[in-house]
């Protein structure tokens, strides 16, 4: 933030070049994001405060864009905009010609600045003839902009005079000079819509890739244009899209810085075809690209009928939902009838005893009709209940089956890639290092089987053999994270998922000889049940209890301790 800069060579009505204060109290000493207007600016730091600097000027309009009171040289030396913003987290911030918007941690949208074109969108009805009032054409402190009600707002833009944002649904509102200009000068406005109010963009198209919807995330307008970055509306998605573009970053700085060193020889650096390297029969990797494309058919059939069978309860919640709300409206039915029917028994004298009779009957029909319409109801909302719960079941089923079928498709086209020598070149990654981590604890995971190793050395026992497997799976553990550091296109990931899923299998078998060991090794310690009967077999004959007793309790004395037991 001290940033030493020579001063512009013309003069300039504002503070082009500033910096915080030495002292500064806050501790505000990191800045993430400037935006600048016509005649002022704003910083936002890394703890989510707004500070604000611009001209001197004593005019309403110039001063509202500070978000501040201040004057001369006060308003040039930057300062923390307060008021609405003072317990806020701000994440972003914007600055048109003569005003500011900024975003908060909780999808809250603040406006201050100049009005004149509704860039504010705080609302107001043009009307010709009529003159605005001071507050309808400057706002001068933080004032909060509710776009839809409950929807937290993704992204924030300005222009000159206008303003857009993006609503955590993907959709798109402006206001202001690209409002009316968009609007064919405001003839295509609907009820209630005008230049001072956000108004939504219609017909955006929708966009959906590889199952994920896409919608808008980040925004930039200017006088009659805008445009928008598309995002998965998702946010474990857009956070996974990420991850992978990061890793994927990661890789081609390390090819960069690898380049060097390794010639002219390749992707490979040895010249030598990464299956041949591997020493893999063309016949094997053939039969195992057959199952993935097995695999990945039973896996496609598998997600159309889910999704099918989703489709299906969808269509019945919707029924049950309509019939729910046939029910609500038959009791409020219901409910009005006996009130009328109630009203008329009360009116009627003492000699009016058959109508008297009548209206008891009809109120009697219609307590029944209640008590079947609220059976009714009891039994729909049983079924959608269940019907719910299905359909959770189903979508958690069907995003298993989605995963494990993204899974075959990268480890099928990492094989197509592997046989056609082309594993990594796209992203630009170091497939042999890859490859070389990666066949190394290969190997290591396949002589570290404890069946192998209970026959190739001289152990102690099967408890060394698990700590030797165990010791080697560890390090297989740590190579997952060298491959990662070194992977990012998507065979790379793909490698680096097979490596994962062997290292779990084998975990699991070695816990499984665990618990198999350690079971035989109490059941000899306890000695008990058949094991104990048969070490005291000889004892038992030489009683001479036993001998004095006949028939067949004396002629086996295995099964007579054990039938002897019950007596």
């Amino acid at each position: 933030t001290n940033v030493v800069a020579e001063p512009p060579v013309a003069p300039c009505p504002m503070a082009l070049f500033c910096t915080p204060p030495a002292n500064d109290r806050d501790g505000a000493a990191h800045i993430v994001q400037v935006a600048v207007g016509k005649e002022h600016g704003l910083f936002l730091t890394d703890e989510g405060q707004v500070y604000s600097w611009g001209t001197s000027s004593s005019t309403d309009k110039q001063m509202a864009q500070l978000g501040r009171s201040a004057q001369g040289l006060q308003a040039q030396e930057p300062a923390k905009v307060g008021d609405k913003l003072r317990d806020k987290l701000v994440v972003q911030i914007a600055c048109g010609a003569e005003h500011c918007m900024v975003l908060t941690k909780e999808g809250e949208l603040f406006v201050w600045g100049n009005n004149t074109a509704g860039q504010l969108g705080v609302g107001w009805t043009p009307t010709k003839g009529v003159k605005r009032d001071k507050e309808q054409t400057a706002v001068s402190r933080p004032r909060q902009v509710t776009i839809k009600e409950n929807m937290p707002v993704r992204s924030i833009s300005c222009a000159p005079e206008s303003s857009a944002c993006v609503l955590e649904n993907g959709e798109v509102y402006i206001w202001g000079a690209i409002s009316h200009f968009m609007f064919n000068e405001g003839s295509r406005y609907g009820p209630g819509e005008n230049i001072c109010v956000p108004v939504r963009v219609r017909g955006t198209p929708p966009h959906d890739f590889k199952d994920r919807k896409l919608v808008a995330d980040q925004v930039a307008v200017c006088r009659d244009q805008l445009a928008c970055t598309i995002a998965p509306s998702s946010l474990e998605d857009h956070l996974q899209n990420y991850i992978t573009s990061l890793r994927r970053r990661s890789a081609q700085l390390i090819a960069l810085t690898r380049a060097p060193d390794r010639g002219m020889m390749g992707s490979t650096g040895s010249g030598v075809h990464p299956a041949d390297r591997l020493n893999i029969p063309k016949s094997a990797v053939q039969h195992l690209n057959e199952e993935f494309v097995e695999e990945i058919r039973k896996l496609e059939r598998e997600i159309n009928e889910k999704d099918s069978d989703r489709k299906q309860l969808e269509s019945e919640l919707k029924s049950i939902a309509r019939g729910v709300t046939i029910c609500d409206q038959q009791e409020q039915a219901l409910n009005d009838d006996a009130s009328a029917l109630e009203i008329k028994r009360n009116e009627l004298t003492g000699d009016a005893n058959a109508a008297r009779r009548a209206l008891d009957s009809q109120l009697n029909d219609n307590r029944h009709f209640k008590e079947s319409n609220k059976t009714m109801k009891l039994q729909l909302l049983k079924q959608r209940e269940e019907k719910e719960l299905k359909l959770l079941a189903l979508m958690q089923k069907l995003s298993d089956l989605k995963q494990q079928k993204g899974e075959f498709d990268a480890r099928t086209r990492l094989l197509d890639n592997l046989q056609r020598g082309q594993l990594g070149n796209a992203s630009g990654t170091s497939s042999d290092d890859v490859l070389t981590v990666v066949d190394g604890k290969r190997m290591e995971l396949e002589a570290t089987h404890p069946q192998v190793l209970s026959g190739a050395g001289q152990f102690c026992g099967m408890r060394e053999v698990i700590g030797i497997s165990n010791h080697a799976l560890h390090d297989i553990y740590g190579a997952l994270r060298e491959v990662s550091s070194t992977s990012g296109g998507v065979d790379n990931l793909a490698i680096e998922e097979v490596l994962e899923s062997n290292f779990k299998l084998r975990k699991e078998v070695n816990g499984l000889i665990e618990d198999a060991l350690k079971e035989a090794c109490n059941m000899i310690e306890k000695k008990d049940g058949f094991f104990e009967e048969a070490c005291n077999k000889k004892a038992q004959k030489d009683n001479p209890l036993n001998r004095n007793q006949g028939g067949d309790r004396g002629g086996n004395s295995l099964f007579g301790g054990f039938f002897g037991g019950f007596g």
